[in-house]
C-alpha cells in the first residue's frame, strides 16, 4: 500500500485524505486487523494476493467506505454508500464495495480514486466488532436518530428498535446501527407499527453518527474524569479496533484533529437513479459537489463516477 498512498503519518502539518474501510467480520469467521496485523496478513490484505490458512481472511466486501479529511484545522467526512455502482480498474463494473473482496484495500484506494478524482494519503482499516468493544469501555456513544429504528439483524439473532431522537447507545446497539440496512422488523402496534424505509445513504448516515459520538465522547471536558481511569483500557482496546497505514497513533490522531478541526458537517454521496439489480448511480455533478465540500476546491482530477447504466 506504500506504493500507492500519498500521505505521511502525521496529521498535524497538513489535512490529509484517510479513506476508513469497515469490514463487516463477525466473530470467529475471519481475523480481525489486529489479529491479522500480528500474523503478518495485513500485506496480503492491502494486496489483495491469496492468503494463506492461519489469515483465515475471506472473500468479504467493505461494509463501510468513509473518507475522513483530518489535519492542518480540517476535518471532514464523506461516506460512500456501499452498493454505489463503480468502475472496479481491472475488473468488471460492480457495486463499489465488491475491490475489497477481490483486491483488498490497496484495489479499493485505486477503484475511489478513480471514483472521485482525488488523492487518497492514508487507509484505516477497521473491524465494527472491535468497535463495538472500544464504545463499551468509552462508557457508550450519544446519538440522535434522524428516523425511527426497527431492524431485525442477523438473521433476527438481534432487534433494534429505536425512537427518532437522542439515545446512549452501548457497544452492541451502536454496531447493530451501524448494520442496519432496512426497518424490516414491523409489529401490529406501537413505535415499529409502521416504520419509514431505510436506504443506503441513511445507513452512512447512521455510521457518521456513530463516529461522531466517538469523538465527542473522547473530548467530551466533563467525561475528562472517565477517561482519565479508563485511558488504560482505551489504550489497550484503541489499536484493536482497526490498522492503518498511520500505525498505533491513528485513534488518538484522528481524535485530536476533530477536537480541533473546522467542520463543514457531514456528508453521503447521493444516488439519482437505481440499477434494476440494485446499484446505485452517482452522476458526475454530485461527485464534483461532494469532492469540492470535501476538500475545499475541485478534484485534482476528473471523476470517473458511476459508469452509463
Amino acid at each position: 500500500m506504500g506504493s500507492t498512498l500519498h500521505g505521511n503519518p502525521f496529521l498535524a502539518a497538513s489535512p490529509q485524505t484517510i479513506l476508513v474501510i469497515g469490514t463487516d467480520i463477525r466473530s470467529g469467521e475471519f481475523a480481525g486487523p489486529a489479529e491479522a496485523e500480528s500474523k503478518g496478513c495485513l500485506k496480503v490484505v492491502e494486496s489483495g494476493k491469496p492468503t494463506g490458512a492461519s489469515c483465515k481472511h475471506g472473500p468479504y466486501r467493505s461494509d463501510t467506505l468513509m473518507l475522513v479529511r483530518a489535519g492542518g484545522g480540517d476535518f471532514r467526512k464523506l461516506s460512500i454508500p456501499r452498493d454505489t455502482l463503480a468502475q472496479i480498474p481491472g475488473h468488471p463494473e460492480n457495486k463499489i464495495n465488491s475491490a475489497y473482496a477481490v483486491g483488498g484495500a490497496k484495489l479499493t484506494v485505486r477503484t475511489i480514486e478513480k471514483f472521485l478524482g482525488i488523492n487518497i494519503d492514508q487507509v484505516a482499516i477497521v473491524d465494527f466488532d472491535g468497535f463495538r468493544r472500544f464504545i463499551d469501555t468509552i462508557g457508550g456513544v450519544k446519538v440522535n436518530v434522524p428516523i425511527t429504528i426497527c431492524s431485525s439483524i442477523s438473521e433476527g439473532a438481534f432487534k433494534l428498535q429505536l425512537s427518532k431522537g437522542e439515545h446512549t447507545l452501548n457497544g452492541f446497539q451502536a454496531i447493530a446501527l451501524a448494520r442496519t440496512r432496512e426497518n424490516n422488523l414491523v409489529t401490529s402496534g406501537g413505535l415499529c407499527q409502521n416504520p419509514p424505509p431505510i436506504t443506503d445513504v441513511n445507513r452512512a448516515q447512521f455510521q457518521q453518527l456513530i463516529l461522531n459520538g466517538i469523538k465527542d465522547r473522547l473530548t467530551d471536558p466533563f467525561r475528562a474524569p472517565y477517561n482519565l481511569v479508563k485511558g488504560p483500557f482505551i489504550a489497550w482496546d484503541a489499536p484493536q479496533v482497526m490498522v492503518s497505514s498511520m500505525g498505533a497513533w491513528t485513534m488518538p490522531q484522528l481524535v485530536f484533529a476533530a477536537a480541533i478541526g473546522f467542520s463543514n458537517g457531514n456528508d453521503v454521496l447521493t444516488p439519482t437513479s437505481t440499477t434494476a439489480a440494485g446499484n446505485l448511480i452517482i452522476p458526475p455533478s454530485e461527485c464534483d459537489r461532494a469532492v469540492k465540500k470535501f476538500l475545499g476546491s475541485s478534484p485534482p482530477h476528473k471523476p470517473a463516477c458511476s459508469p452509463p447504466s
